[in-house]
């Protein structure tokens, strides 16, 4: 899949709305940050998008079965939850094994995965014993072995320092200039200047603007943002 097609997409919950018929197009080979503040309806776009809330309108993923989408699509929470605790590396395997083509290449992949996170040294850790901010990471990592065409990415930059945060920024730039389609939802403007080459920003849950050049966030358009 070499796009994913949202068109619109609302969400509500009795006469409560949520989301207002929001629709855009993202390519493979894009960065995207989804912008708003608190409430705006970022994370149950990103959910509903694929499926994994009540909508109405159109998702070209939303429809597919579990399998299918995660081969197309890695979905990286804002929340991570620890269901069972595992060593991290042990997490990645369990992922690789399932989307790779062989053992060979899940080792790879794994590896690949730690060093661009920069988590190798994570790799014989417990889940349990990792910080908020490392357990973030490892959840990206986790979502590289997917080798999916497109990681959606919730805060992702939320509970991590500034260096693991530069690691994370430069990382989302590289999948882009490898064809992959990263959208992730912030509020650290600096970073998604840095990283964006294209940002979404939603008001009300509605689309407030959808614009492809760098953007800067002066005082007024960040008022028109967050007001």
């Amino acid at each position: 899949m070499d796009h994913i097609d949202v068109k619109n997409l609302s969400v509500g919950i009795n006469d409560y709305v949520i989301l207002r018929s929001v629709s855009f197009v993202v390519n493979k080979g894009q960065c995207v940050g989804l912008i708003g503040k608190n409430g705006a309806g970022k994370t149950t776009l990103l959910r509903a998008m694929q499926g994994l809330s009540p909508y109405s309108g159109f998702s070209n993923i939303a429809k597919l079965s579990y399998e299918e989408r995660a081969r197309l699509v890695a979905w990286v929470p804002q929340i991570h939850d620890i269901v069972w605790d595992v060593k991290v590396n042990k997490l990645l395997e369990f992922t690789a094994l399932k989307f790779c083509r062989n053992a060979g290449h899940a080792e790879e992949t794994i590896s690949a995965s730690l060093s661009s996170t920069n988590t190798v040294q994570l790799a014989e850790k417990n889940l349990s014993a990792l910080s908020s901010g490392e357990l973030a990471l490892v959840n990206v990592a986790r979502a590289l072995c997917q080798n999916s065409d497109f990681i959606l990415m919730d805060e992702p930059l939320a509970n991590l320092d500034p260096r693991q945060k530069s690691t994370l920024i430069l990382l989302m730039k590289a999948l882009a200039d490898q064809n992959k389609g990263i959208i992730f939802t912030s509020h650290d403007m600096p970073a998604v200047e840095t990283a964006c080459d294209r940002v979404i920003a939603l008001k009300h849950g509605a689309l407030l603007f959808d614009e492809t050049h760098r953007i800067k966030f002066t005082d007024a358009r960040n008022r028109e943002i967050f007001d």
